[in-house]
């Protein structure tokens, strides 16, 4: 339900288990957090420092970032830094149970990913998120 749903997302320093392709988040502030995401090989892992806001809504809330930079998250040589990624969770109360959820991210992705090879890196990057947090959700039941 929409309770279990907002408390995934609102964990931040638990997104490497609920998400596993996420490598590490550490919370900078309250709200600031740097996540950096393993991709596959022979992909370089990505990172990016994303400022959430929150936002109450009639029937759910929605989560929404902005990249931002940090003194306490310095670039790594084995990572590239996303330094325009944004997006946002929206989840919806349904029933009882039961919530809908409406996931957005956009980023310039950085090096070394051809561009025929974008479109499908997105979609599996979306249906990834997706299931590992349905799954999330099924876990703490």
């Amino acid at each position: 339900g929409l309770t279990t749903v907002e408390g995934l997302l609102s964990d931040f320093s638990r997104y490497p288990v609920t998400f596993p392709r996420v490598l590490s988040a550490n919370v900078l502030e309250p709200d600031v957090v740097h996540i950096r995401v393993d991709m596959p090989f022979p992909l370089y892992a990505r990172d990016y420092i994303a400022h959430f806001r929150r936002q109450k809504l009639d029937n759910g809330v929605r989560f929404w970032w902005t990249s931002v930079t940090h003194t306490e998250a310095p670039e790594r040589e084995d990572t590239v830094r996303l330094p325009n990624a944004a997006g946002s969770w929206t989840v919806e109360q349904q029933q009882v149970g039961q919530s809908m959820v409406h996931y957005f991210w956009n980023a310039e992705i950085g090096l070394d990913i051809p561009s025929w090879a974008l479109p499908r890196a997105r979609r599996t990057q979306g249906q990834e998120v997706m299931y590992w947090l349905q799954d999330a959700c099924n876990r703490s039941k």
